[in-house]
């Protein structure tokens, strides 16, 4: 029975039972605690994500010198239970990457597992400990301390870590470039036969003696991307080490990655993307406004969203900040449906940017309940926020949404107002089907 590529909550108590019989040994990946640890585990919880990961299982004793399981009753069922193994992972700087599942309760006993992702954020380590842990693969001493060479690895698997999450986003800046070229491409041509069609038309109406009609173009007449303001929202995985899913599934499974629940005019991804190198990418632009949207999605897992904002009246240019705030949720929302499908847990990177925005009104109410007459001018250029959120964050949906609240009101902020009243981004959320209770 492999517990440790299986998920741990298809397992019951009887299965764990079957794992002990079968007689698996403790080694770098598997743990054997007989019952709640006096000092707890999160000297555990580093050591596994500083190494390979693992299973620990509470409720087996093992043999001290082989390591293969002997007593397998599991543990009193309270409902303290997983709250301290909650409250050991919260000890570890960065947060570590888990699972926590109690089995089925026989004679008042359950057994819980509690898997540990392999870190990309190493070094791991317990809050207010110098110490690094790693895992040993033996039985005594099971974690120990890290030597020079190996904190030298765990210390450059973050700097490798940066420079493929760098590699990604300069491949998906340069996709981005190439099909707003294409595009502007189109709209020369489009422009060019609409203009020889006039032509032709004109001399017909002068042979049949017509009145003739003034030239007036159906496309935008500017170059795309000229009078835009782009916002780009983008996560990746910490470590991108290998592709997750082939480009081809990524399109095939567009409607599952999709979020369907808000009401704001945006389905994101689009469906029918087009190939490109390690991805899928869909690329409009406006005939008549000239408004820009990019979408990318890497088999590494990158996930890109580049939206034009910029609305253009007789009086002014402005960007409504409610359309950054539902941008990034309609994104990360999708991305939270694409790294289930996936099957990526772990740390996630990204950034929020908003471009050519000097000058430009930024209208600040969250909806109509909260109208503002005090709107500001952009002060900057750009604008640019880094996202960092794991998982475990994401697929709690109560977490995810604290986890937004305040990133919408570091959004606020950034731009210059200095209170966004967390009842208006609730009251947000309600309209746009989003809060929970």
């Amino acid at each position: 029975m492999d517990i440790l590529n299986k998920p741990i909550t298809t397992f019951t108590f009887n299965d764990v039972v079957s794992f002990c019989q079968e007689g698996h040994h403790e080694g770098w990946q598997i743990d054997y605690k007989r019952d709640w640890p006096q000092d707890g585990l999160s000297k555990y919880f580093a050591a596994f994500s500083n190494t390979r990961g693992g299973v620990i299982i509470i409720g087996v004793e093992e043999d001290k010198t082989t390591g293969v399981p002997t007593v397998w009753d599991g543990v009193n069922n309270t409902a303290q239970s997983i709250e301290r193994v909650h409250q050991w992972a919260s000890h570890i700087e960065p947060l570590p990457s888990y699972e926590v599942h109690p089995t089925d309760e026989q004679s008042g006993k359950i057994f819980v597992l509690v898997r540990i992702y392999e870190g990309d954020r190493t070094p791991y380590y317990v809050q207010n400990d110098p110490k690094i842990y790693v895992r040993t693969g033996n039985v005594t001493p099971s974690i120990d301390l890290a030597s020079p060479e190996m904190l030298e690895l765990l210390v450059g698997k973050k700097q490798k870590a940066q420079l493929i999450r760098d590699f990604y986003l300069k491949t998906a800046d340069e996709v981005y470039g190439a099909a707003l070229r294409r595009a502007e491409r189109q709209r020369q041509s489009a422009i060019i036969r609409e203009e020889e069609e006039y032509k032709r038309k004109k001399q017909q109406w002068i042979a049949d003696g017509d009145p003739v009609r003034p030239y007036v173009s159906h496309y935008y007449q500017k170059p795309l991307g000229s009078e835009a303001s782009i916002c780009t929202i983008l996560l990746q995985p910490f470590y991108p080490k290998i592709p997750l899913i082939t480009p081809r599934d990524i399109k095939s499974k567009v409607m599952e990655i999709r979020d369907g629940n808000g009401t704001f005019p945006l389905d994101f991804p689009l469906l029918n993307p087009e190939p490109i190198p390690e991805g899928v990418m869909s690329f409009d632009w406006g005939e008549t406004d000239g408004l820009i949207r990019n979408e990318q999605f890497y088999s590494s897992g990158l996930v890109r969203l580049s939206f034009d904002l910029l609305r253009v009246t007789e009086d002014q240019k402005e960007v409504f900040l409610v359309h950054v705030v539902a941008l990034l949720f309609a994104v990360i929302k999708a991305a939270s449906n694409f790294y289930r499908i996936i099957g990526y847990q772990g740390g996630l990177k990204g950034r929020l940017s908003l471009e050519n925005v000097e000058g430009v009104h930024l209208r600040y109410e969250m909806t109509e309940s909260f109208f503002s007459l005090h709107n500001k001018d952009g002060l900057l250029p750009s604008y640019n926020l880094d996202l960092d959120i794991d998982t475990s964050t994401l697929y709690d949906d109560k977490e995810f949404q604290n986890y937004f609240i305040n990133i919408v009101q570091e959004i606020y902020w950034m731009f210059g107002y200095e209170e966004i009243r967390e009842d208006a981004i609730k009251v947000f959320l309600k309209k746009k089907k989003w809060l929970v209770a």
